[in-house]
């Protein structure tokens, strides 16, 4: 491939205008609650397993096909992906 490469600014990348224009749901309190119970309940347990239950406490609340969090490695020289 050849050609001069491609320059991305902040704002090519922020789509917050574009995320305020999707549909949105109403508030579950309850299932929120239960949510949050099950998280503290985790983090009881210990912080190895916090990170899994909340990937799978979004995928339950959202309804979505998958979820994943993306965390900075403590010393910055890379990134760790926990997916559900």
């Amino acid at each position: 491939m050849t050609g001069n490469p491609v320059t991305l600014g902040f704002a090519d990348i922020v789509i917050t205008g574009a995320l305020d224009q999707r549909p949105s749901r109403k508030p579950d309190y309850k299932a929120e609650t239960l949510a949050l119970a099950a998280l503290s309940d985790a983090l009881s347990d210990g912080p190895a397993g916090v990170l899994h239950q909340l990937a799978r406490t979004v995928l339950r609340l959202t309804g979505a096909g998958s979820a994943g969090i993306t965390l900075q490695e403590p010393a910055g020289m890379g990134l760790r992906w926990i997916a559900a």
